[in-house]
C-alpha cells in the first residue's frame, strides 16, 4: 500500500484519515503529491503558486475557489429562500377564500435576503 503523504490533502481533511492508494499508483488523486510506502508519513507540499487577482491579495487559488464556491451557494440558497418564502406566502393567500386566514411566510424571505446579501458581498482581505 501506499500513501498521500500531503497533510492539506482534501481527503484527509474530509475523511480525517491518510488515503490509500495501490502499489502501481505514483500520485495521490486528489492533491497530486508523490505517494510513500509509509503510513503517517506527512511531507510538507510546496506552496502553491499564486496569480492574478489572488496573488496579489495574498490568497492561494485553493481558498480563492473555496470562496466562489461558497458565495455561489451563498447566492443560490438565498434566493431559494426569498422564492420559497414568497411561494408559501402566495399558496396560503391563494387558499384562503374570501377573506380567510393566509400566512405571510417572512421567515424563509429573510433568512434568503440574508444569505443573498452575505453571498454579494465582496471578499474580506486578510
Amino acid at each position: 500500500m501506499k500513501y498521500c503523504p500531503n497533510p492539506r490533502c482534501r481527503h484527509r481533511i474530509a475523511a480525517r484519515s491518510q488515503a490509500e492508494y495501490l502499489d502501481h499508483i505514483v500520485r495521490c488523486a486528489e492533491c497530486g503529491a508523490d505517494l510513500v510506502a509509509a503510513s503517517g508519513a506527512f511531507v510538507e507540499p510546496p506552496a502553491p503558486a499564486t496569480t492574478g487577482a489572488s496573488a496579489a491579495e495574498g490568497i492561494d487559488e485553493d481558498e480563492a475557489e473555496s470562496r466562489e464556491r461558497q458565495a455561489r451557494m451563498d447566492v443560490m440558497s438565498g434566493i431559494f429562500g426569498i422564492a420559497a418564502g414568497i411561494a408559501i406566502t402566495g399558496a396560503t393567500y391563494a387558499l384562503a377564500l374570501n377573506g380567510g386566514i393566509y400566512m405571510v411566510a417572512w421567515g424563509p424571505m429573510a433568512f434568503g435576503l440574508v444569505r443573498l446579501l452575505r453571498g454579494l458581498e465582496p471578499p474580506k482581505k486578510k
